[in-house]
């Protein structure tokens, strides 16, 4: 800057402390760095007032704007610092979940709560096994994989902001922006595919959805929504969740329970159809009631002063866990499954972490189960705590009593959980099946179809490491996932992408060439001859009979029931070995690359699978024409009917597929177009 400027730098110097404290070092290449570093905190006014008496103070315009120039600095510089920001958001986010999380990955729910702790608003969505974060106030969209490492992607445009992207309910739609809207003239025609006119669609919301239950919705700024009629019950005057942050919701039957973002508890009745006999709504009373109530702020309620962090309700009994690992329980408690000792049903929440001489005093409970009448709780080390209903052995602890109080069975002495750190449990059933840390499988409770994988079909009171039996298929294998089906059929992939099975076996679901149960764990992927043999299998599905796997080729293979063409191999005979349907000559799979199958089953089963250019096939149960190919008829052979060019999908870039129930699904398209097809009959 040349010397005669001086007295203007000093009264730039001046002027500019009335918009920022920063200091200004003389000459051009300390200014134009030190603008560049305040430029982004400033209001638009103030910016422009310093770009005046920059001018003023002898900077010329190509300094200002060139390609290096101080406003180019600033930007980027502002970009830069708040890419760096939100990239840091999300890596803590990140790492929180891990730590606080027994599972092997960071689900996109519990990211988004994180981020939101720390107050960012975003929307976290699944792609595949990444995630994909977008920050509201600047539409920026980062990537992040299960190994925690974070990639930049290209910012929504308008365009992409506004088009549909998911569903949450029948005539409800999310848009990439976040906005929820209603289909007021969805424009569906019964029995066949059909576009929906999307023109006429009405913002709910523009927060996008959290989660949603059977009745209601959370968008992502903590308002709870009825499904049915789209109103926000959070804004009803009078209401006590005006004004609060609900980041949980659950329902069971009528009744539904919802958590803000203090750790406080609500509780109603849909339509107060007196859901409350059992205490269930944990206000003190039987009496139903169809307005929200925060029940932690009762006098002399258990929750009161309490950060509660998840909630669970099953079968009329509710539990909740705060933030020091301790659990509150309240509602039906015919056979001891609220574990306060005694078997009458409470309609206040009580903490049975603090009775005198519990189990669970003094431990941190990280995780809650409660299907059915068995209640499980883990703790940090990874130790089991059982307690409610025992008919078949279920709670572990080397009896067949129901049991009221709750019990550490890893520390019973000789147990097989002893000084073992369990991180998941599969309850679905009667039958438990816990998984620790090292991808060990332990079984305990029902067992009449060789469930528990032990050699027998005898039920077990006392868990047992089915990993690590003489001889057993399991033995040093690190399983990751378990699925166990309504059949009893017990499937589990380990980490080299082999299959595991063994149970219920009626219709060959167990891939190891037979129709009988197995009571021993069978590793289907390393018999001879196999479809499955040196192949990484990275996805498993089951429905009730019929089972699926997904290569990382994205190859299918499917075994089990097929009587309406399930199994997609041309025939209608049930196949008791994996078949790769992928590699049948003349099969529309053949070297197409499936990356998502999706099974919708009423009695028999309907398939609909994505390949990675958006394309749909279709196969099995079609008796309501719910396959869309314009027929009633079942599919033995996968069709694809995007390329039919008679069909409404024809050349369309499927991005999701939605199903409402077996006979009603919603294809969204990459463009953001809806199709439907609807079954009147079906809908009952």
């Amino acid at each position: 800057m040349r010397g005669n400027n001086r007295k203007s730098i000093e009264k730039f110097r001046k002027k500019l402390s009335q918009f920022t404290t920063m200091n200004v070092i003389d000459g051009q290449a300390g200014l134009i760095m030190y603008t560049s570093l305040i430029f982004y905190s400033l209001t638009i006014d103030n910016i422009l007032n310093i770009i005046v008496l920059l001018i003023l103070a002898g900077v010329t315009i190509s300094t200002l704007t060139g390609e290096n120039g101080i406003l180019t600095k600033a930007s980027t510089s502002k970009e830069q610092t708040i890419v760096g920001e939100e990239k840091e958001a999300i890596t803590l986010a990140y790492t929180t979940c891990k730590m606080d999380d027994f599972s092997n990955n960071v689900t996109s729910s519990r990211l988004q709560e994180e981020l939101e702790r720390n107050q960012k608003e975003s929307q976290v969505s699944d792609l595949n096994e990444d995630l994909i974060v977008l920050f509201k106030e600047t539409s920026h969209r980062y990537t992040i994989d299960q190994d925690g490492k974070i990639e930049r992607i290209e910012d929504l445009t308008p365009e992409e902001q506004n088009k549909v992207i998911d569903m949450i309910s029948d005539k409800l739609v999310i848009t990439g922006g976040g906005e929820v809207k209603y289909l007021t003239n969805p424009n569906q025609v019964e029995n066949q595919l059909t576009k929906i006119n999307l023109e006429s669609a009405t913002t709910i919301t523009k927060y996008g959805v959290k989660k949603s239950t059977y009745d209601y919705f959370i968008d992502n700024i903590g308002k709870v929504y009825t499904l049915k009629d789209r109103v926000c019950i959070s804004d009803e005057a009078g209401s006590e969740l005006n004004g609060k942050k609900i980041i949980d919701i659950i329902q069971y039957a009528n009744v539904n329970i919802a958590l803000d973002d203090e750790g406080k508890v609500y509780t109603w009745a849909e339509g107060g159809r007196g859901d409350n006999n059992n205490g269930e709504l944990g206000d003190g009373t039987n009496e139903s009631r169809s307005t929200p109530k925060c029940i932690s702020e009762i006098t002399g309620n258990e929750l009161n002063g309490k950060k509660i962090k998840q909630i669970y309700f099953n079968n009329s009994a509710a539990m909740a866990l705060d933030e020091n690992g301790k659990i509150y329980v309240w509602g039906n408690n015919a056979v001891g499954q609220l574990g306060d000792g005694t078997t009458q049903n409470r309609n206040t929440p009580k903490c049975i972490s603090d009775i005198s001489g519990s189990e669970l005093n003094g431990k941190n409970i990280k995780q809650i189960y409660g299907k059915g009448h068995t209640k499980i709780a883990l703790d940090e080390n990874g130790k089991v705590y059982t307690w409610g209903s025992n008919t078949f052995g279920e709670l572990g602890d080397g009896t067949t009593q129901n049991r009221s109080t709750p019990k550490c069975i890893s520390d019973i002495t000789g147990s097989e959980l002893n000084g073992r750190n369990i991180k998941e449990i599969v309850h679905e059933s009667l039958t438990i099946i816990a998984l620790d840390t090292a991808g060990k499988v332990y079984t305990w409770g029902y067992n009449s179809n060789g469930e528990l994988g032990d050699g027998t079909t005898q039920d077990r009171n006392t868990p047992k490491c089915i990993s690590d039996e003489a001889g057993s298929e399991l033995n040093g294998r690190n399983i990751k996932e378990i699925l166990h089906s309504a059949y009893g059929t017990i499937l589990a992939l380990d980490n080299t992408g082999k299959i595991c099975t063994w149970g219920g076996n009626e219709y060959g679901q167990l891939g190891d060439g037979t129709n009988q149960e197995r009571s021993t764990p069978k590793c289907i992927s390393d018999i001879t001859g196999s479809d499955l043999n040196n192949k990484n299998i990275i996805k498993i599905y089951i429905s009730k009979k019929t089972t699926m796997a997904l290569d990382d080729e994205g190859k299918v293979y499917t075994w089990g029931y097929n009587s309406n063409g399930e199994l997609g191999d041309g025939t209608t005979e049930n196949k008791n070995i994996p078949k790769c349907i992928s590699d049948i000559q003349n099969s529309s799979l053949n070297n197409i690359y499936i990356k998502e199958i999706n099974i919708y089953e009423d009695n028999n089963a309907s398939i609909i699978s994505l390949d990675n250019n958006g394309k749909v096939y279709v196969w099995g149960d079609n008796a309501y024409g719910q396959l869309g190919d314009g027929t009633t008829e079942d599919k033995t052979d996968p069709i694809c009917i995007s390329e039919d060019r008679n069909n409404i999908l024809y050349d369309k870039n499927i991005r999701k597929v939605y199903s409402l129930s077996y006979s009603n699904y919603y294809y969204i398209t990459k463009d953001g177009e809806i199709f439907n097809y609807r079954y009147s009959a079906g809908l009952g």
